[in-house]
């Protein structure tokens, strides 16, 4: 998943661009946020962000190939973290 979303970043960050790639905690949760200056995405495609196949038209020329997910600028996961067990 997080190689999918830093290739992601990669393909449509113009050169010059900044990509971070950050973790961190809160409360009992693994953070991960992936954030670019990128084409990101018009508000019109944005409800369809997990539809396979969906592209911003305007990002169609910067990549070929994908599954079309695109970044908003900022994509975050939450995980839960869990305490190792003692033997």
């Amino acid at each position: 998943m997080f190689v999918n979303l830093l290739d992601n970043a990669i393909k449509y960050t113009p050169r010059g661009g900044k990509i971070v790639f950050n973790i961190t905690t809160e409360g009992g949760d693994a953070i991960v946020r992936v954030e670019d200056t990128g084409v990101g995405m018009s508000a019109e495609v944005l409800p369809k962000i997990f539809d396979l196949f969906t592209q911003e038209p305007a990002s169609r020329a910067h990549a070929a190939g994908g599954i079309g997910l695109g970044l908003a600028s900022v994509f975050t996961v939450r995980l839960p973290m869990h305490a190792a067990t003692q033997p």
